[in-house]
């Protein structure tokens, strides 16, 4: 099999590729970069990088060469701000980028490829790659998985509750996660958390958000995703059928359309097979519901919804 990488100059383009090419799901991995002298030392040094492992293939590539490509990554933005506070800040001049990778994808996709993209806001260009390009929405995947680690690290700080016993999920947009207290499990029991330690995981996730852009180290969490991008390759290859957070368009799931929001999802072979139901209560339908709308206005700023 072979992935694309579009927007592989950049931290987690570059990372990405060292991780699915590591873990030798991959025959061969494009990058696409417009910063082609960075991608041609990406290239060099990871394949000799690899050679003694996976001997995966690393190539320069641009658009016209994705047509035999099986996975398209997309983790092209605008450069990294650390006085950006609200991850929606860039949401037009992304949606200029991401409008422009999809004129120069047309007609170079290969039937049945998946699109994964890393871009901020995540929800927004999920849909707008499923609007503009005209895939499969079970093949369109917005990656949204640090909402999840960092709810369940927060609750691991608290607690003592080993990270890996913890069974809990996000919905919704990612940056503003509806949490699902109520549906949490510890090794298969339900998880109870006092109301004063569900407010204690909320303000730990805004704290670690604003520490990092404190930093300014010019970076964002290029480990944390190209890690579980990787797992979510690997699910789909090897049609697991695992539960992962999503990004995915929504066709009348829990009463939503013309938007893409994070779910719970189970990877096969076919992309996202199925969007799983987790008993929501009524205050979380309602929460879903506003961030639904939060979302489609957004849409509608850059002309995406009517």
């Amino acid at each position: 099999m072979k992935m694309a990488i579009i927007g592989a100059a950049g931290g987690l383009g570059s990372t990405t590729a060292f991780c699915v090419g590591q873990s030798g799901l991959m025959e061969e991995i494009k990058m696409i970069d417009i910063k082609k002298n960075v991608v041609e030392t990406h290239v060099m040094d990871l394949y000799q990088g690899l050679l003694d492992d996976t001997h995966t293939r690393f190539t320069m590539a641009d658009y016209e060469d994705v047509d035999d490509c099986d996975f398209i990554v997309i983790t092209a933005s605008v450069p990294y701000n650390p006085a950006v506070t609200d991850r929606s800040a860039n949401l037009k001049l992304n949606y200029d980028i991401v409008a422009s990778i999809c004129e120069n994808l047309k007609g170079h996709i290969k039937p049945g490829a998946y699109l994964i993209t890393g871009t901020n806001p995540i929800e927004i260009y999920t849909y707008a790659y499923y609007k503009l390009l005209g895939l499969e929405k079970s093949h369109v995947i917005g990656f949204c998985t640090p909402d999840l680690i960092r709810m369940k690290w927060a609750i691991e700080e608290i607690t003592g509750i080993p990270y890996a016993s913890i069974d809990a999920w996000c919905l919704g947009e990612h940056g503003k996660a509806v949490r699902l207290y109520d549906q949490a499990t510890v090794d298969g029991k339900p998880l109870v958390l006092t109301e004063e330690q569900k407010a204690t995981v909320e303000k730990m996730n805004v704290e670690w958000f604003a520490h990092w852009q404190s930093c300014k180290s010019g970076r964002t969490t290029t480990w944390t995703s190209s890690v579980h991008i990787t797992k979510l390759v690997k699910a789909i290859v090897s049609d697991s059928k695992e539960k992962y957070p999503a990004a995915t368009v929504l066709e009348g799931e829990f009463g939503l359309c013309n938007v893409a929001m994070d779910m719970i999802c189970i990877f096969g072979k076919n992309g996202i097979e199925e969007i799983v139901d987790p008993g929501l209560t009524e205050a979380q339908k309602e929460d879903l519901r506003v961030t639904a709308e939060r979302l489609m206005n957004m849409e509608r700023q850059i002309g995406l919804l009517g």
